[in-house]
């Protein structure tokens, strides 16, 4: 009698004790590549702090926080599960993100992978995933061969270079109703500028505007005489800038106001990061895929942003804030899936659709194509105004139209 009193009490405290790891199931990790050091460091920085903060909306209770995975504690599908962030630098590498990749899935076994870097570092990281079986949403690599690669692990949640460069000549056919429109193509020399020229070209070609001339910035005295005399006999209605730099826009910017008063519209990661042009007098836009005007219009955006504001202590960037998007776009696939095996996430991504009043970015959404870009990101077009960018176009988006000069 005493025997089974002694087993059934063992047994007792098995089941309580298996009820209670039930209720409180072991945290999921993420994993988060990005440069934290040399010259992308700030923008590493601040794509940490971004997917950082979707943990904690994920983890904790906001319930007056329009964004998915906000009300409520944890992932409700896997009995309240939270996420934990494990976070590793690039150093804007492609060789030391692919090992240092490997040695987070093999030691840390993530549920999924955030990567914000360059286009080199996406790839070749892409390639370990692929091999690991894992998943990667790539939040800041806008490289159209990225999705041309064949790499069925492999999600970009953000609008590519193709889209930006449309959205810009599109912005273009409207302000500039007259025919075609005639532009000329400026590129900072090196980078990604090569690819970048050719998205310009083609997106000139479809929308039935034409290229008047080329010119490979390079700084400098003579470089800088030489696009001044090309600017002032062109006949360009406007500047298509190219740079991967944001010392590099600042310099184009200055060397066609000196030249001439046509607008100049920025593409590339340089005029993404510039955070304020010089100052010339001269329109100055850019097309980009997050804007921080647009985000105090939009109630779930402005919820974020502002507690992102309190959390660290200063705005949230571009970088923070596709770090976030890619991060709740990856938790609410995990908690769709009900499941911690990365093939079931996989599923769960290729099957996500993202409502956009739920986003903190100005697209219509989050759903992946069979090569995995996101079918319903877009670009914006946004204007220097003295103070701050403000959005221009599309015009549904833009608070005000656009002056443009005469």
């Amino acid at each position: 009698m005493y025997r089974l009193a002694l087993v059934l009490g063992a047994t007792s405290v098995v089941l309580s004790g298996c009820t209670a790891a039930d209720k409180t199931p072991p945290a999921l990790a993420i994993g988060v590549l990005s440069a934290t050091t040399g010259g992308d460091a700030k923008a590493g920085d601040d794509a940490v702090r971004g997917a950082q903060l979707a943990v904690e909306v994920v983890n904790d209770d906001h319930s007056k926080l329009p964004v998915l995975l906000g009300p409520g504690i944890g992932l409700p599908r896997l009995n309240g599960a939270k996420l934990t962030l494990v976070s590793v630098d690039t150093r804007g590498n492609p060789e030391e993100a692919a090992r240092q990749s490997i040695d987070m899935v093999t030691q840390r076994h993530p549920v999924g992978v955030i990567v914000a870097d360059s286009a080199q570092v996406a790839a070749a990281t892409a390639s370990e995933m692929q091999r690991l079986r894992v998943p990667l949403l790539d939040a800041s690599g806008t490289a159209d061969y990225l999705t041309e690669l064949g790499l069925d692990w492999y999600f970009r949640t953000g609008p590519s270079d193709r889209l930006l460069t449309e959205g810009a000549f599109a912005m273009l056919r409207r302000e500039l109703p007259a025919g075609a429109p005639k532009v000329a193509l400026v590129a900072e020399a090196g980078g990604d500028s090569a690819t970048g020229s050719s998205a310009v070209k083609e997106a000139a070609e479809r929308s039935a505007s034409s290229v008047v001339f080329e010119h490979e910035w390079q700084g400098g005295d003579s470089a800088n005489a030489e696009l001044i005399a090309k600017l002032k006999t062109s006949g360009a209605e406007a500047v298509v800038a190219w740079a991967h730099t944001a010392g590099g826009a600042a310099g184009i910017i200055r060397t066609v106001a000196s030249a001439t008063s046509r607008p100049v519209v920025g593409l590339g990661k340089g005029f993404r990061q510039l955070t304020q042009p010089p100052a010339t007098g001269a329109m100055m836009l850019r097309s980009v895929a997050w804007s921080a005007e647009f985000a105090t219009r939009s109630p779930a955006a402005q919820g974020v942003t502002q507690l992102y504001e309190k959390r660290f202590g200063h705005p949230m960037t571009d970088a923070a804030a596709a770090a976030f998007t890619s991060t709740i776009a990856l938790a609410v696939a995990v908690d769709a899936s009900g499941s911690q095996d990365t093939a079931a996430i996989r599923t769960a991504l290729r099957q996500e659709s993202l409502p956009p009043t739920q986003m903190i970015m100005p697209w219509n959404g989050v759903q992946f194509a069979a090569d995995g870009h996101n079918s319903r990101a877009a670009g914006t077009i946004e204007a220097w105004e003295g103070t701050t960018y403000r959005v221009v176009h599309p015009a549904e988006l833009a608070a005000r139209p656009l002056r443009w000069p005469a």
